[in-house]
C-alpha cells in the first residue's frame, strides 16, 4: 500500500516531464580540466549565459566531451529511455550531426536515473537497439548533476530538451529538438542573433511560467484526489483522477494510461478494466512506446503476479509490437513475447523466443532468462 500511495505521489512531477526525485541543489561536477561552477537556482540559466559544465559518470557511446573546446559548436540534449517523443527524435539528431560533424558540431545525449525506471542498462539498451538512429554521442549523467544544471536552472520541465552551445561557450538555444533546425544553422554560419535571442526567451518566459502556475496548481489538486482515492480504496474516483490528468496533460496520455493500468491490474485487482486501458491504448497513446507495450504484456503473465484471467490475446497483441519496435534487439521484450506463447501452449516458439532475448541480455539477466529458457526447453515434445 504504501509503495502505491508512493507512485500516485510521483503522478504529478512526472506528468511535467521532470524526474519525481531529483537532487537538491549541489555544485555541478566538473568535468575534466573544468572549473568548478556551483549548480544555478531553479529558473537562473537562460540564453546568453555561460554554459556549465557537463558532469558525466560514463560515456556510453562517441568520444568523451572533457570541455567545451572554443570554437567548437555543442548540442546537449536531455532525454530517457521511457520518452517516446525522445526515442522519435533520435533519427532527427543523427542527421544533424553527420550534416554538421565537418563544421565542428557535437551532440551529446545526457540521461540519467530516475523514478520511472530510466537506468544505465535502460540507456545502454536503447543505444544499442537503435543503433542506426543513435549516430552521436550518449552520456550517463553524475548523480543528476548536469541535468540540474541544465534543465532545472533553466526551469525546463519536458523531454527531449536541447541546449546549444555555441563556440564562445555560451547557451544560445533551449528548446525542443525538433525546434533547433534553423537556430544551429544559424550558429553554425555564424548569422545567429544573440541578443535577439536573449529577448525572445524574456518574453517568451513571462506568460508560460505563469501558465506553468496555473497548470500545476490544477495538477496538484487532481494529485489530491488520486491520493485520497487510493487511499480510500475508491477505484472509480482514482480512474477519473487520471482522465483529468489527461485532459489537463494530453501530451503525457502515454504516462496517465500506464499509471492508470497498473493501479487497475495492481491495487485494485481488475483485470477487466486495465485490459480495457490497454486496448484503448495499444493503436494510441501506446503505439510507438515499447516500453510500455512491454509492460502491459508482461503484467499480464508475469508468474509472480497471479493476474487472472489472463487475456493471453491481448497481451500477445502489445508484447509483438514492443518486440517489432526494438527489432528483436531487446532481451525484455522477447522475454515477454516468450512467456506469451508459452502461456499459449505454443513451447517451441517460446524456445525460440528465449533463446534470442538470452542472447542479446544484460549479463544480470541471463540467469532468469536461462531459467526460463530451460522451463520451456522441458516441456517440448520429445522427436519420435
Amino acid at each position: 500500500m504504501a509503495r502505491l500511495r508512493s507512485l500516485a505521489a510521483l503522478v504529478l512531477s512526472l506528468s511535467s516531464g521532470t524526474f519525481a526525485q531529483a537532487a537538491p541543489a549541489q555544485p555541478a561536477a566538473p568535468a575534466s580540466g573544468a572549473a568548478s561552477q556551483p549548480a544555478r537556482a531553479t529558473g537562473t540559466l537562460t540564453i546568453g549565459d555561460k554554459a556549465p559544465p557537463l558532469a558525466i559518470a560514463e560515456w556510453i557511446k562517441g568520444d568523451p566531451v572533457a570541455v567545451f573546446e572554443p570554437g567548437k559548436i555543442y548540442v546537449v540534449e536531455f532525454w530517457a529511455s521511457w520518452c517516446g517523443p525522445c526515442l522519435a527524435s533520435m533519427p532527427h539528431l543523427t542527421e544533424l550531426q553527420a550534416k554538421y560533424r565537418d563544421k565542428g558540431v557535437t551532440i551529446v545525449g545526457v540521461t540519467s536515473e530516475d523514478t520511472r525506471g530510466n537506468t544505465l542498462d535502460a540507456a545502454k539498451s536503447i543505444v544499442r537497439t537503435r543503433a542506426e538512429h543513435a549516430g552521436y554521442t550518449f552520456a550517463w549523467d553524475t548523480a543528476r548533476r548536469t541535468n540540474d544544471a541544465y534543465m532545472r536552472a533553466a526551469g525546463e520541465r519536458y523531454i527531449p530538451r536541447a541546449f546549444i552551445v555555441n563556440r564562445e561557450g555560451v547557451v544560445a538555444f533551449i528548446g525542443s529538438p525538433r525546434e533547433m533546425d534553423e537556430p544551429l544553422a544559424q550558429i553554425v554560419a555564424g548569422t545567429y542573433d544573440l541578443a535577439d535571442a536573449i529577448k525572445r526567451r524574456d518574453t517568451e518566459r513571462a506568460p508560460d511560467d505563469a501558465k506553468r502556475a496555473e497548470q500545476r496548481s490544477r495538477m496538484e489538486a487532481v494529485q489530491r484526489t488520486l491520493n485520497d482515492a487510493i487511499a480510500a480504496n475508491n477505484k472509480d474516483a482514482a480512474v477519473r483522477a487520471f482522465d483529468e490528468f489527461t485532459k489537463l496533460d494530453p501530451g503525457n496520455a502515454g504516462l496517465f494510461a500506464i499509471g492508470k493500468y497498473r493501479l487497475l491490474i495492481g491495487r485494485f485487482a481488475d483485470p477487466a478494466g486495465a485490459y480495457a486501458v490497454a486496448r484503448a491504448n495499444l493503436d494510441g497513446a501506446w503505439r510507438a512506446n515499447a516500453s510500455y507495450l512491454n509492460e502491459a504484456a508482461w503484467r499480464m503473465v508475469d508468474p509472480k503476479g497471479g493476474v487472472d484471467p489472463k487475456d493471453l490475446d491481448l497481451a500477445s497483441l502489445a508484447a509483438t509490437r514492443a518486440v517489432e519496435l526494438t527489432k528483436e534487439k531487446d532481451a525484455g521484450a522477447l522475454h515477454t513475447l516468450a512467456r506469451v506463447h508459452f502461456l499459449k501452449g505454443d513451447a517451441l516458439k517460446a524456445v525460440e523466443l528465449e533463446t534470442k532475448a538470452l542472447s542479446v541480455a544484460d549479463p544480470q539477466r541471463r540467469a532468469a532468462f536461462q531459467a526460463a529458457l530451460d522451463e520451456y526447453r522441458g516441456t517440448v515434445p520429445a522427436k519420435k
